[in-house]
């Protein structure tokens, strides 16, 4: 497992937040980073739209989602705009959700496990709909990954496979294979078994697959 990150990007330090569109970008390539850290068969995959990874063939797509809990993703967006303009609106905005920041820190409001799990099951019922235009470009094997940027709770990283399962199975378009990608590991299923494997993401390896993903984000024209 190993991703050749170019020697410019090793030293690089950011100091400031990126802004929502190019957070975007920065999902997607830590995305496409990791699955090509974990797994060799995904080496030639490429960032592109509709669905976001795509290999060089167009028989494989995979669409990138972020999960997100309403009210986290509100003080995160007062957050980054705190952080550029220095504003108290934000906080005080950011404080009726329950969160509190600063320009280095920020703390959410509590989240249970049955918060992560429904938005998990909005997230891929609204998702599962574009499988039949993927189908119709001509891929073969879709796939889903969700991000969380956060570690979810115990109960949801052990738990998300039965939830897809249950979309999955009142839907007659399925997703072949889906990914949980968060801050220390990447847990994957196969839609045939539904069967959760895990592979560990270690500090370090997040932090240069960050570092990769952000430079990628900012240069992408």
């Amino acid at each position: 497992m190993k991703i050749d990150i170019p020697d410019e990007v090793k030293n690089i330090v950011y100091t400031t937040p990126l802004d929502s569109e190019k957070m975007k970008y920065y999902t997607e390539a830590f995305a496409w980073l990791a699955l090509q850290y974990c797994f060799d068969e995904y080496k030639n995959l490429q960032l592109s739209d509709a669905p976001d990874l795509q290999d060089i063939n167009n028989m494989l797509g995979i669409e990138v989602t972020e999960v997100a809990i309403p009210s986290t993703k509100i003080v995160d967006g007062n957050w980054l705009h705190y952080r550029k303009t220095g504003e108290e609106k934000y906080k005080i905005k950011a404080e009726r959700f329950g969160g509190e920041f600063d320009h280095i820190s920020c703390s959410y409001p509590p989240t249970t496990s049955k918060d992560e799990l429904e938005c998990i099951e909005e997230t891929l019922k609204k998702k599962i709909k574009k499988i039949l235009s993927y189908r119709n470009k001509g891929f073969h094997t879709i796939g889903l990954i969700f991000v969380l940027n956060e570690m979810p709770l115990p109960d949801t990283a052990f738990r998300w496979g039965e939830v897809v399962k249950k979309v999955q199975s009142q839907s007659s378009e399925k997703f072949d294979m889906l990914f949980f990608l968060y801050s220390n590991a990447l847990s994957y299923c196969k839609c045939d078994t539904y069967k959760v494997e895990y592979i560990t993401l270690g500090g370090q390896v997040r932090d240069e697959l960050s570092r990769y993903s952000r430079y990628i984000a900012e240069n992408l024209k």
